[in-house]
């Protein structure tokens, strides 16, 4: 398996983490345009229900909004001997190996050919990992996988 370039790796965790936080924020002003159209056309109950539901999911955007701007600072660049937030990981599982990266969990990235799972530091696997290093081994879902390289 290649060495890719971690730099190359950690912007485009940033860049799929910015989309996704500007893809939030289009929403929420959706949901805010959606509101004062509301106000303009409706009466009664029914604008009351409308614009509950709206406001609820503005308040659900918002709070997703949040959490991205704190997934944003918390994705740190780090070299490390020890696998920590911000480390990319090589891992071999019986024949496959695989690659990680540890910091906010926002889904798969394919760079180069090379599939990168993000794996948050709290999740099951990214607990196992933190402190590791190079050749050690850990038990994971009754198998056994090897770091191969972290970087």
């Amino acid at each position: 398996m290649k060495k890719l370039d971690k730099r190359i790796v950690y912007n485009a965790f940033k860049d799929k983490l910015s989309e996704q936080l500007k893809v939030l924020q289009d929403k929420l002003g959706a949901e805010h345009q959606a509101i004062l159209d509301e106000s303009k056309s409706s009466a009664g109950d029914k604008y009351e229900t409308q614009r509950e539901m709206i406001q609820s999911d503005m308040n659900r955007t918002m709070t997703q909004i949040e959490n991205q701007k704190q997934n944003l600072s918390k994705l740190v660049f780090t070299e490390n001997e020890y696998i920590t937030n911000g480390s990319l990981v090589q891992l071999k599982r019986g024949d496959t190996m695989f690659t990680v990266f540890v910091g906010p969990s926002i889904g798969d990235i394919e760079i180069e050919g090379v599939l990168i799972k993000s794996v948050s530091p709290n999740s099951p696997l990214g607990n196992k990992i933190i402190n590791l290093k190079v050749a050690d081994k850990l038990n994971f879902n009754d198998q056994t996988i090897e770091i191969v390289n972290c970087y």
